[in-house]
């Protein structure tokens, strides 16, 4: 496990060099690590959590293509949004947007779905996939109730007006996986069950 060595006799001023070259040969790596450490959370941010470690650990998956499987698809939506952000200023709906779609995010989250994207005030998700989830169906419904019940019972700032949010889900075949182009991928699904869903909703 060593990464240097010198052999006797040896002269003390080489003893220095090579223990200074150690040094900032640690320092490098330390701040290496450190960089991969913030590109890894970072990437965790803007990636479904579950999407980011299936690329980690098997990264030929980052390509145009999908699979088809069954899904259960989730939108939930804001009711009464637009009609509020013709009265408000652009700071403020940024603030309202960020705490409701939190409580959505979290409730998601807590049954394991994966959180596909945000559109404006509205958050899709997709249940069974990446990973194979059995009770998927009773998992969506059950984020789409918290979703309902976080809306209604969480405590709000002062400046956040009281809304809900009008949810739809649908279970069917869909291809799951990445869309795009070569230069820009989001991992999706798409297909009857998702469209049914975004009406339902």
């Amino acid at each position: 496990g060593a990464d240097d060595y010198l052999t006797k006799p040896f002269h003390h001023h080489e003893l220095l060099a090579r223990v200074r070259a150690r040094l900032r040969i640690k320092a490098l790596e330390d701040e290496l690590r450190q960089r991969i450490n913030t590109l890894y959370g970072l990437f965790h941010l803007y990636v479904p959590t579950r999407v980011a470690q299936l690329l980690i650990e098997e990264p030929n998956h980052a390509m145009l293509g999908g699979a088809r499987r069954e899904v259960t698809i989730l939108f939930a939506d804001l009711h009464g949004f637009t009609a509020l952000c013709e009265a408000s200023k652009s700071e403020d709906v940024l603030d309202l947007l960020n705490f409701y779609l939190t409580l959505a995010a979290d409730a998601i989250f807590a049954e394991e779905g994966t959180l596909d994207k945000f559109m404006g005030d509205a958050a899709m998700a997709i249940f069974n996939a990446p990973l194979a989830q059995p009770d998927h169906i009773l998992r969506a419904a059950r984020a789409a109730l918290a979703i309902q019940q976080r809306a209604a019972a969480y405590p709000r700032p002062a400046h956040i007006p009281a809304l809900d949010f009008r949810i739809g889900i649908h279970t069917g075949d869909a291809v799951v996986g990445n869309i795009g182009s070569t230069e820009l991928l989001n991992y999706t699904a798409v297909g009857d069950p998702v469209n049914l869903a975004k009406r339902l909703q």
